[in-house]
């Protein structure tokens, strides 16, 4: 188990050094994290493709483009602005 969870960090740290998160995010989406992987130059084992396969792949989840980012640049907590009372 710890030995998978090495393997899966230095895979996606490769990966984070050769494309965006955005690009990565994806290609889990589309359930090809292995072949992204593969196919941008990140050496990962045939044996570790069951460790890269996503269970709950939807594109609902995460920061799927940069609008969705945007929201998250924002002061977590701000006062709401209200308009005043007539």
């Amino acid at each position: 188990m710890r030995e998978d969870v090495q393997k899966l960090k230095a895979i996606y740290l490769g990966m984070l050094r050769q494309a965006t998160p955005l690009d990565v995010h994806k290609a889990c989406v589309d359930g090809r994290l292995y072949e992204y992987a593969r196919l941008i130059g990140v050496l990962a084992q045939r044996e570790d493709r069951r460790l890269m396969q996503n269970d709950f792949p939807s594109p609902c989840i995460g920061f799927d483009n940069g609008e969705g980012l945007r929201g998250y640049e924002r002061r977590l907590f701000q006062k709401i602005k209200r308009s005043p009372r007539h």
